[in-house]
């Protein structure tokens, strides 16, 4: 996934040729149904429509990374993207990626970074997340485990709980106390 800053949290971007290779990986690593892939394809580019970039060969060929991993950062490129996010980082090593202005970023960073940034708003959309599985039902905590984003997992998990403590506290009317401790 790509990103840049903007919006109320980030933009994704992507290019055709990135989203095939999505769909070929879905089908033949995870064992998804061709039509449940498309179908996930589909619903991506009608949630963010104007994510999809079509970087230009030029750009692709002037990429010095992983040549089978050019296409991905000449649309990190081509969308003015500060961030890549990506568990394959060995193929966007610093020194091909600092010079054309993007930094690549673990999924977990990336996850862990926002949190940080904007808590609240994370919490919201893992609550959305969440809502939206019905067979079977999931918790925050169960997306989290599904992330296999660790630092982020943490983060979420004490982040909650500190919800709950204040909670619990002002449900037993102790809100001066709880200021006490925050000072």
């Amino acid at each position: 996934m790509l990103g840049r800053p903007g919006g109320d949290f980030y933009r994704p971007h992507w290019s055709p040729s990135i989203l095939e290779e999505l769909r070929r990986n879905l089908v033949a690593k995870s064992g998804m149904p061709p039509d449940k892939a498309l179908r996930l394809l589909a619903r991506l580019r009608r949630s963010f429509p104007d994510a999809e970039v079509t970087p230009s060969n030029e750009t692709i060929e002037a990429m010095t990374n992983h040549p089978g991993d050019r296409h991905v950062l000449a649309t990190a490129v081509a969308a003015d993207c500060e961030w890549l996010v990506t568990y394959n980082i060995r193929d966007f090593l610093p020194v091909a990626c600092e010079p054309v202005g993007v930094e690549v970023l673990l999924p977990d960073t990336f996850l862990y970074d926002l949190l940080k940034e904007e808590p609240l708003l994370v919490l919201e959309a893992l609550t959305h997340q969440v809502g939206r599985y019905t067979k079977p039902t999931m918790g925050i905590m169960d997306l989290c485990d599904r992330l296999k984003a660790p630092r982020f997992t943490e983060g979420v998990t004490a982040l909650l709980n500190d919800f709950v403590v204040v909670e619990h506290l002002e449900r037993l009317g102790a809100t001066a106390q709880r200021d006490r401790w925050q000072r």
